[in-house]
């Protein structure tokens, strides 16, 4: 999968990597799994979402920028979540993000190798590397739920962009 994703709406433009994006969803996982598929899914092409719930695709290049997956419930839920839990919980984590999960390498096993269901199949970490500060990991939320807020304000979808 691709190394970085870029999400845009409105005036706001930013990058994420997929393996930082993967620590994020299973932390939120480990929070509560449907709101973090939901999570996921909002962060994703509406194709994705799609294609796991057997909805027709159509003619689709998967190279092109496409809209994410949009439902204002949903959108609404998990700017929720990101406040009322997913913030709140790893402000009040006493270790960083490695630590919580045994090391790097047990995180990233953990990560790879976990239970998987409809959505979690699709977190991984593919590179050497992710950062271990949580407050890196807080301010991916507040960035994400920023993004959030804006599709909703704007009542439009997030444009995704998969980079290599």
């Amino acid at each position: 999968m691709s190394f970085e994703i870029r999400y845009i709406v409105g005036n706001l433009d930013t990058f994420f990597r997929r393996d930082e994006m993967s620590v994020l969803l299973y932390y939120a996982k480990n929070i509560n799994d449907t709101l973090a598929g939901n999570f996921h899914y909002l962060l994703q092409d509406e194709t994705v979402y799609k294609i796991r719930n057997n909805i027709s695709i159509g003619n689709l290049n998967s190279f092109d920028d496409r809209p994410a997956y949009f439902n204002i419930n949903e959108i609404q839920n998990c700017i929720q979540f990101i406040n009322n839990q997913l913030v709140p919980s790893m402000q009040n984590e006493s270790v960083n993000m490695w630590e919580k999960y045994g090391g790097f390498e047990t995180m990233k096993n953990l990560i790879n190798n976990a239970p998987n269901n409809q959505w979690s199949f699709d977190l991984n970490i593919n590179h050497d590397y992710v950062p271990e500060d949580m407050d890196y990991y807080i301010d991916m939320a507040i960035e994400i739920k920023e993004l959030l807020q804006e599709s909703l304000n704007l009542n439009t979808p997030i444009i995704i962009s998969y980079l290599d």
